[in-house]
């Protein structure tokens, strides 16, 4: 299985270099229950987000790309406008 939190910074730097800034996101989870979604990012309040993904990303047979591709299109939705 992947590393979650590896992939979440890989992610946050490589938008950090290309000059994004994601919203607040208080929580980052594996969700073990989706079957048919990969990602969700869900507003908890005033721009504060929490980003779920689903444990299927994160199996071996898996690429990281795919994962990490999933996981910054759920940070791109914490970006206002």
């Amino acid at each position: 299985m992947k590393n979650f939190e590896q992939l979440i910074k890989e992610c946050l730097s490589d938008l950090e270099s290309i000059g994004i800034k994601i919203g607040k996101v208080t929580r980052y989870s594996i969700n073990t229950r989706a079957k048919s979604r990969w990602g969700q990012c869900k507003q908890v309040g005033n721009g504060i987000f929490e980003i779920n993904i689903s444990v299927q990303l994160l199996q071996d047979n898996v690429s990281d790309q795919a994962a990490k591709d999933t996981i910054l299109h759920e940070m791109l939705h914490t970006i206002d406008g």
